[in-house]
């Protein structure tokens, strides 16, 4: 199967003007249960036959929420999730960490108009719809979008006089732990208002770059935090990786990616940590 590397960039021509470039990322966002058309691009809810599901492989399941992890969508239209984040601890108590290709376009930038909702569940959103401010990535994601550098550090602006990590609570972020850990991934697929889960084994997929094996990961989980040592009744645990990097994620249900958390991504933390 083919798909355009880094990702794809497809923009809705029904869309206003104000959210062309956040519909742009959307379409972009980890898109490995559709089937590619004759034009290359593929069509969501379409899974190609010639890629039956894996029964050796688990499923991801509907899971209880998390408050450190929520869905990425516009402010205007709070009804259309694209990808996923979850909160890192941080000085000023207001940053996410998502995947690059989720909020950020080498040619047009960082995205605008966008909103964090931790632990939305079938349309609700008890911990509130929280607006994004500051996009910080790696540089060779601003040059060329560098698969092994798709992660971002997002800023959240407060709401209520709070910050968003007063609220919700913070993930730690692993450097450097190693391609080999036992983690749950917590995503929100667009075909879904409530979140998936699976407990998962990461492992070195190829330099740079994770992957672990799981059905269901589909379209809306990019960004998803891999999540070391994960404790329910907080809903944190420790960042190992983030859904995303090679082929944005995965060109196939079962199988999904992540970059490598290295030295760039925690110079990149650190910046975004300084404001």
């Amino acid at each position: 199967m083919t798909s355009r590397s880094p990702r794809r960039l497809v923009i809705a021509a029904t869309m206003t003007s104000g959210l062309l470039m956040a519909a742009g990322l959307a379409a972009a966002s980890h898109v490995h249960s559709e089937e590619l058309g004759s034009d290359g691009y593929r069509r969501p809810g379409q899974l190609a036959e010639a890629e039956p599901r894996r029964p050796a492989y688990p499923t991801a399941a509907r899971v209880q929420g998390a408050r450190t992890i929520g869905a990425v969508r516009y402010t205007a239209r709070d009804s259309d999730h694209f990808c996923t984040a979850s909160v890192v601890d941080s000085p000023h108590r207001n940053l996410l960490l998502t995947a690059a290709h989720c909020v950020y376009d080498s040619e047009d930038g960082p995205a605008r108009g966008l909103a964090f909702t931790p632990m939305a569940e079938d349309g609700r959103t008890p911990l509130g719809v929280w607006k994004l401010g500051r996009v910080f990535v790696a540089q060779g994601w601003k040059d060329a979008e560098d698969e092994d550098e798709d992660f971002a550090f997002v800023t959240v602006e407060p709401l209520g006089g709070r910050n968003v990590q007063d609220v919700t609570g913070a993930n730690r972020v692993a450097v450097d732990p190693g391609y080999t850990n036992q983690v749950r991934v917590i995503g929100y697929p667009n075909s879904s208002d409530s979140p998936i889960g699976c407990d998962v084994t990461g492992r070195r997929a190829m330099p740079h770059q994770m992957r672990f094996d799981c059905n269901g990961y589909s379209e809306g989980t990019s960004g998803s935090p891999w999540l070391r040592d994960y404790d329910a009744r907080s809903g944190s645990g420790t960042v190992v990786g983030v859904l995303g990097g090679h082929q944005a994620g995965g060109d196939i249900h079962w199988t999904s990616y992540g970059a490598y958390p290295g030295r760039e991504l925690d110079r990149v933390y650190s910046e975004a940590k300084r404001g």
